[in-house]
């Protein structure tokens, strides 16, 4: 059998159907003595077993027979020159049917050992590289320069044929274990795009559902703000109402022709148009009033329950506070004395109708919190903050003296859900809420509060300058 014939057997069984081995044990020989090319395949590849057990106990003894486990044979390719066996690796390479170790002889007519190992890596970098010589013009520093690569074993002829076959085994185990390696590691990568993906959509979900849940807060706000609102804005309308039917009254008085035999003279008649001009125009002053002031209250509704959101607007903190009050302003006007310090302010940058939905969601559980008669007090200014007192921000504090939170419930107020009002008068979400709008805008939100003695939230929010409030 020649060279060439071996080469095209392995071919064949690179190609055929069967499904491959689950260990790589194929092996490239490269060397042009026909007797050295049969010593490996005598060696790998036993006709006998027996003569190779009765080898390895003549050189290890019977006990090293008690540590050997069955082993697939290995799958040789002989090549008798360094261009025969690059052309096994070109054709292994395309059939994905990889080399795991190449035994390659150094002193070789046309390639010698070193250039074929160094075209061998161009195509398969992984293939594992035993050089085989008993004497070699290269030094085993110029072999490395030659090859590129200093991950080469080198073995003396005449070699010993357990030498071969711990070789053999110990890299082609190393092959496959580090193969595994990379499957593994490639694994893991996947595992961590699919988890990056699925963190990504899980993030929009969130923000999905987040954005959701603050809108139906709002829209239960509004649903306890209903009856106050109503009313504010049922009385301005009523003196709207009333003034028109005046203005109705003294339009027709104007229109209507006056007697002039009991009139007496047309004098009486002009002092008393004057008089209905005068009344028109203040009834008219009276009515603007009263539709200024309803139009305001339902843009404030308008702008709080909308549910897309404007993001990084200037906005003045006591501006959104005062729309928050104005929301609030019947549930205040009967049991609670309402206290207002406001400080001079900078206008930051900001999501106003977030930031109003916070102070609205304290501000009805300042209210709530009231049994009886009581006081909001509503304080802002503007400090410092961070390590060294650099950080300008705005100190907006709610204090009521109502009855106050328990201690063992100050870490559980901001949790979604948690209440402790009755069930039906609460959803558990406002405080949560209120904390989630704070860690938006990169501040921090703070309660102090005991049983009788009143809570007191304090909101810190950055400071970015965005000229002075008007």
């Amino acid at each position: 059998m020649t060279s060439h014939d071996i080469i095209g057997d392995a071919s064949d069984a690179m190609s055929s159907d069967k499904p491959p081995s689950p260990k790589n044990r194929r092996i490239l020989i490269v060397d042009d003595d026909p007797g050295v090319r049969s010593s490996y395949q005598s060696i790998l590849q036993p006709d006998d077993m027996d003569d190779f057990f009765a080898m390895g106990m003549e050189v290890l003894g019977e006990s090293a027979l008690d540590a050997w486990e069955p082993q697939e044979p290995y799958q040789l390719t002989l090549t008798e020159s360094g261009e025969q066996g690059l052309d096994a690796v070109a054709a292994a390479v395309r059939q994905k049917r990889h080399y795991a170790l190449a035994f390659v002889d150094m002193s070789m007519p046309g390639l010698d050992g070193a250039k074929t190992v160094k075209h061998i890596w161009t195509m398969d970098p992984h293939v594992k590289i035993v050089i085989v010589t008993a004497y070699s013009k290269y030094t085993p520093d110029q072999i490395v320069r030659v090859a590129g690569r200093d991950d080469i074993l080198y073995l003396r002829k005449p070699f010993n044929p357990l030498e071969i076959s711990q070789f053999a085994r110990a890299l082609t185990n190393q092959w496959n274990l580090e193969r595994e390696r990379d499957r593994l590691a490639e694994n893991l990568h996947l595992a961590n795009r699919n988890l990056e993906e699925l963190n990504k959509h899980l993030e929009e979900k969130v923000k999905e559902k987040t954005a959701l849940l603050i809108q139906s807060e709002k829209m239960s706000s509004l649903g306890v703000l209903v009856a106050g609102v109503a009313h504010e804005i049922n009385n301005p309308l009523s003196f709207v109402i009333s003034n028109l039917y005046h203005l109705q009254d003294c339009a027709r008085s104007v229109a209507r022709p006056g007697d002039r035999t009991r009139e007496g003279n047309t004098g009486k008649r002009a002092v008393h148009a004057k008089r209905l001009v005068a009344d028109m125009h203040a009834l008219i002053d009276e009515a603007l009033e009263g539709a200024d002031r309803i139009a305001g209250i339902v843009n404030e509704l308008r702008t709080f329950s909308r549910s897309e959101e404007v993001e990084g607007v200037p906005a003045d903190i006591n501006m959104i506070l005062d729309s928050a009050v104005n929301l609030l302003r019947h549930e205040l006007k009967y049991n609670v004395k309402l206290i207002k310090r406001a400080g001079r302010l900078p206008r930051i940058i900001c999501s106003p109708q977030k930031l109003s939905q916070l102070f609205l969601n304290l501000l009805m559980n300042a209210v709530q919190a009231i049994e009886g008669q009581g006081t909001i007090t509503i304080s802002t200014r503007a400090a410092q903050q961070g390590r060294h007192l650099t950080s300008p921000c705005i100190v907006t504090t709610i204090a009521d003296t109502g009855k106050g939170i328990p201690a063992t419930d100050h870490d559980k107020i901001f949790d979604p859900f948690f209440t402790t009002k009755p069930v039906g008068e609460g959803t558990g979400l406002g405080l949560s809420i209120a904390w989630d709008i704070v860690r938006h805008h990169s501040g921090h939100i703070g309660v102090k509060s005991a049983p009788g003695q009143g809570t007191t939230f304090t909101v810190e929010l950055p400071a970015v300058p965005a000229g002075p409030a008007n």
